[in-house]
């Protein structure tokens, strides 16, 4: 009887060593399948018709990693940016987003380069129930669906142009002939300005949406010639920026001021045109100036050159600062938490590299104020707003 109570205890001693030993194995097993990073994925067209843009975007949201990894991470965790490459294709930016949200191979994403490309997948957004920074994208349309998950970063499309106006109105340009490209940002920075304009008492002598054909654009070029437009406006990206500043000189129009949206903040529409580029204004949602006092931002410039030996522009600004906010909203609320993380970001008040971010009820940037920048004897010169103005705006009269 004996043996067989020391066999039975004997069992249940081994019992205990083997399943405690798994046990604690187990225990060891889950925390080191405890995840060290927090993954951020985004697809960026970085070969397709919005490879300027894109790259730059590609290169702010490096540095964002650099930087808070060397300063710890985000709640203890470090930082990873999976960057993909959609080509401009909307079929494989959708399925990029899909394949990171439902695989969860990104623990966060941020949005896509440009309007169109944002619209295509922020319903993924909504049905994951993930909150994203539209790190590029402005189209007020964005943010008349009721979407819950989507946070605007910077102006909207529809007050791009409220700086240059104000130089025209201040300097008597009263006819002005608009054209835009068939996007949705083009069109919403178009109609923006019209509305902006009208209140100025502006003359609008041509109001036109044209596809990105060269002899189209010869051809608007010269009506707005012979309608004494004093003005030209191009709403569009890089390549239609390029297209229509070549067709005024090809349709001998020689206008007092020529603005575009997007194309001429590059380095790259100066070394498309050169002297051609003198004179062209936009506007830049961010541009570098020593006496900016917004949080990290003098770092953010000096590293940016030193790392990739050219300076910022307002895409590579827009992806470091979606970085900035998302940090800050992750710190406020102290998780990982999506539906946390979207409270903070609809009730946060903040500043990054870019400036004030502050959202509506409906999740539009309604804080952000951008700069007009114009092209003088080849450098981008601030000349809106008076207190940040590096130079003043000139006009072509004469030529």
């Amino acid at each position: 009887m004996c043996s067989r109570f020391c066999a039975t205890v004997l069992v249940k001693v081994l019992f205990v060593i083997v399943f405690g030993i798994s046990g604690l194995f187990n225990t060891h097993a889950q925390a080191a399948a405890e995840p060290e990073h927090v993954v951020f994925g985004v697809s960026l067209d970085l070969t397709g018709s919005h490879a300027h843009m894109s790259a730059m975007q590609k290169k702010g949201f490096l540095l964002w990693e650099k930087h808070v990894n060397a300063a710890g991470g985000i709640l203890g965790r470090q930082v990873q940016v999976s960057i993909l490459d959609n080509q401009g294709c909307l079929e494989k930016l959708y399925d990029h987003y899909q394949q990171m949200l439902s695989t969860d191979k990104a623990d966060f994403v941020f949005g896509p380069y440009s309007s169109a490309h944002t619209e295509t997948v922020v319903p993924l957004f909504e049905e994951y129930k993930i909150p994203v920074l539209a790190s590029g994208a402005s189209a007020p349309s964005l943010w008349e669906h009721g979407y819950k998950y989507l946070f605007g970063l910077y102006s909207p499309a529809d007050q791009y142009a409220q700086g240059f106006l104000e130089i025209m109105s201040m300097r008597n340009i009263r006819n002005i002939a608009m054209i835009n490209s068939p996007d949705i940002f083009s069109r919403s920075a178009a109609q923006g300005a019209l509305q902006w304009a009208q209140r100025l008492g502006m003359n609008i002598t041509i109001f036109e949406e044209v596809e990105l054909d060269y002899d189209e654009f010869v051809a608007v070029a010269a009506r707005a010639r012979e309608k004494d437009a004093q003005a030209l406006m191009k709403f569009g990206y890089f390549e239609a920026s390029v297209m229509m500043r070549r067709a005024i000189l090809d349709a001998d129009y020689k206008p007092a001021a020529y603005y575009s949206t997007v194309g001429p903040v590059s380095d790259a529409y100066y070394e498309n045109l050169r002297e051609l580029s003198e004179n062209t204004f936009s506007t830049a949602i961010w541009r570098y100036h020593s006496n900016l006092v917004y949080p990290g931002v003098h770092r953010f410039n000096a590293d940016f050159e030193l790392s990739y030996g050219q300076a910022p522009n307002y895409h590579a600004a827009t992806a470091y600062a979606a970085g900035q906010l998302m940090v800050r909203a992750m710190e406020t609320s102290g998780s990982f938490d999506l539906q946390q993380l979207r409270e903070v970001l609809a009730q946060k008040r903040a500043f990054t590299v870019l400036g004030r971010y502050g959202v509506n009820y409906r999740g539009a940037q309604i804080r952000h104020v951008p700069f007009t920048v114009q092209w003088q004897r080849g450098q981008q010169e601030i000349v809106w707003p008076p207190s940040l103005s590096t130079s003043q705006p000139r006009l072509e009269y004469g030529r």
